[in-house]
């Protein structure tokens, strides 16, 4: 609100002192005169065209149409400006004092001395004028001045940029010791800045080359670009670097100053990562990177103030970066912090430097000079931004590669135990595999036995059969032709057991379940066998229900019942009984139960009694051999179809041998 009066104040002044005639205050001076901006002293004449000469202005004959200066520069024009300055010396001694235009960025700045109608001293300065044409060292354009006792001094300065640039009046008047005193500590500035900088150049140069960080090249590019901008806006490229009648001191800023806005706003989306959180935000990025190519483009078209107003409108297109940057910090991105109050401080010292080139902010030393305080200020935070994001970076690579440690443990873990059960399964297959070939290999081996034995007896009977038959007794060959029907019927059974098995074996082997009545089944596998049981005088009955309903196949029965009874019959002693009884079961299946009295069996081979060959070698109680197979085939058929064999047994007290059949 403040401003805004003086503002209008100085608006009311600038109206005032329009009017020809008007009074206008004269600058005092002392020999102790501090820095300061006399604008009450001070007028101002605008030449649109730039062709008011010396000779026009020097002979008072305009002082009339100089206005008073309202405190803010021209702005960016293609005119020249003349500014008119009274000075008193009311002491008995002469007085040297100092004028000094902090703008250096002015291609021309004549200051000329009129003491009672005469030029006593013209100084011809700015960027397109000698260096040596400079008598004091400063930041700008400075003149050193002498009024004598009782005199006034009337100085007349001339400002005008070639192509178009912003035109600041903004002037400072001092004694020559208060004038080496400022510039002492404004160059003390501009050493540290240049070497902050310079500093945080090198140490992020080192740091990009250690970690190859596309986001810390793009922060030292932006960075060296400010310092070259930084070099070139100051004077100090005039200076040190290239000589005055080059255009690279009128050219630089603008096209440094335009590519640092760009790689600023390049950074800022590295370093936002607006691709990926905010991706229609980042094509307005994309776009107003684009858009600082067009400042250069009017420069080197000849409109300078055009390039400059292009610029200083790009500024305000940046402001959506803070503002998300802080939304961020507000969501918990921490490393958004440094980079927010960063801008901050951009915005702040761009907004007194672009508002007082355009006219907007009063021409004063805040606004003059703290704009580089600003980018110093915005460039330390982007570091420590940097350095946040880093280590926010590091803590989340930390978390990643111990997520990722902890999963390869699991998975490692996960894949040792499956490792461990897969080869415990190999192993116990392998095991299996190695008894199986060993059981094949005993059964072979029994097999060959037991059909040796048979096919011996036929061979030598039918031999005898053949050579005697004729002179034979009949009742000798009836004799004979039996035994040969026997070990013929025993050879039959033990091929038809091992076609079976070798079919399931396969994979050959079908199944047709239908209803049957296992008790019928069980009473005709009896009456088959019982012709064999009465040789031996063996006993075999049925004892159960007259009906056994079952859903299952009808070979599978025979198969079971026949060697179950067939082998109950060659265990038990001659006047020993076998019984074949049945039962339902609670779950809808049927038991069938073969029990002998015969010679029993220990608990070992009662474990291995269903392994192939196990015990296949036992003999009946008459001398009957076999294999074994029959059980291991009973066995497998029932595990196959849903049921199930069971035996009961000890040392000479028979054995029971319990089938299940699975529920219809």
């Amino acid at each position: 609100m403040r401003l805004s009066f003086v503002w209008i104040a100085a608006a009311m002044l600038a109206l005032l002192s329009a009017t020809p005639g008007l009074a206008r205050d004269v600058l005092s001076l002392t020999s102790d005169m501090p820095v300061k901006h006399p604008a009450d002293a001070a007028a101002i004449l605008e030449d649109p065209d730039a062709v008011l000469t010396p000779a026009d202005i020097l002979d008072g004959d305009l002082d009339a149409d100089f206005a008073l200066v309202d405190g803010t520069a021209v702005g960016p024009t293609r005119s020249a400006v003349w500014v008119r300055l009274e000075a008193v010396n009311a002491t008995k001694a002469p007085i040297d004092w100092v004028i000094n235009l902090p703008n250096a960025q002015v291609d021309e700045a004549d200051i000329y001395h009129v003491i009672d109608g005469a030029v006593v001293a013209v100084f011809t300065l700015g960027d397109k004028r000698p260096e040596t044409n400079k008598v004091l060292t400063s930041d700008g354009n400075a003149a050193p001045l002498v009024t004598p006792p009782d005199a006034t001094s009337i100085v007349y300065i001339r400002l005008y940029n070639r192509i178009g640039d912003v035109i600041d009046p903004y002037f400072e008047v001092s004694s020559p010791q208060a004038f080496v005193a400022k510039q002492q500590v404004i160059w003390l500035l501009f050493g540290l800045f240049i070497g902050g900088t310079g500093i945080l150049f090198l140490y992020n140069t080192i740091l990009f080359l250690r970690i190859r960080s596309s986001l810390y090249f793009w922060y030292i590019a932006y960075l060296g670009t400010v310092i070259a901008a930084v070099v070139a806006a100051t004077g100090i490229g005039t200076r040190f670097l290239w000589s005055t009648d080059s255009s690279l001191p009128e050219a630089t800023p603008p096209f440094l100053t335009s590519l640092a806005l760009a790689l600023v706003v390049q950074f800022s989306r590295a370093f936002l990562d607006t691709r990926r959180r905010a991706p229609h935000f980042d094509k307005f990025l994309r776009l107003a990177i684009a858009y600082f190519a067009i400042p250069p483009v009017a420069y080197l078209a000849g409109d300078g103030a055009l390039a400059l107003q292009l610029i200083a409108a790009g500024g305000l297109i940046l402001t959506p970066l803070p503002v998300y940057g802080a939304w961020l910090w507000w969501r918990g991105h921490r490393e958004a912090r440094f980079f927010t109050v960063a801008w901050g401080a951009w915005f702040t010292g761009s907004t007194l430097a672009f508002g007082r080139v355009l006219g907007v902010l009063p021409s004063i030393d805040l606004t003059v000079r703290f704009f580089w305080v600003g980018v110093l200020m915005e460039a330390v935070l982007f570091a420590f931004a940097l350095a946040e994001r880093i280590r926010t970076l590091q803590t989340e690579k930390a978390a990643a590669e111990r997520r990722e440690r902890e999963s390869l443990e699991r998975m490692t873990a996960e894949l040792e135990a499956r490792v461990a059960e897969r080869t415990e399964e190999l192993s116990q297959k392998h095991g299996a595999l190695t008894e199986t070939i060993a059981q094949k290999d005993r059964l072979l081996s029994i097999v060959a036995h037991d059909l040796i034995g048979p096919f011996s007896i036929i061979l030598g009977m039918t031999e005898v059969l053949k050579e005697r038959a004729a002179r034979m007794d009949p009742t000798k060959v009836a004799a004979f032709s039996a035994d040969v029907h026997e070990s013929a019927k025993a050879l039959h059974k033990l091929l038809d057991n091992l076609l079976t098995w070798a079919r399931m074996q396969r994979g050959e082997l079908t199944f047709e379940p239908t209803e049957i009545d296992l008790s019928h089944r069980a009473r005709q596998t009896i009456d088959l066998f019982r012709p064999i049981a009465a040789q031996k005088d063996v006993r075999i009955v049925y004892d159960g229900p007259t009906e056994l309903p079952c859903r299952v196949d009808p070979n599978l029965v025979d198969t079971v019942l026949r060697n179950l009874v067939s082998n109950a019959i060659k265990f038990s002693h001659p006047d020993g009984t076998v019984t074949v009884d049945g039962a339902p079961r609670d779950d809808g299946g049927v038991l069938i139960t073969v029990t002998d009295t015969g010679l029993g069996m220990t608990d070992d081979v009662q474990t291995s009694l269903f392994r192939l060959g196990a015990g296949a070698s036992a003999s009946g109680t008459v001398g009957e051999t076999g294999t074994g197979i029959g059980l291991r085939l009973c066995y497998e058929l029932l595990r196959d179809q849903g049921g199930g064999i069971s035996v009961r047994s000890a040392p000479d007290e028979g054995a029971a041998f319990s089938v299940t059949f699975p529920p219809r």
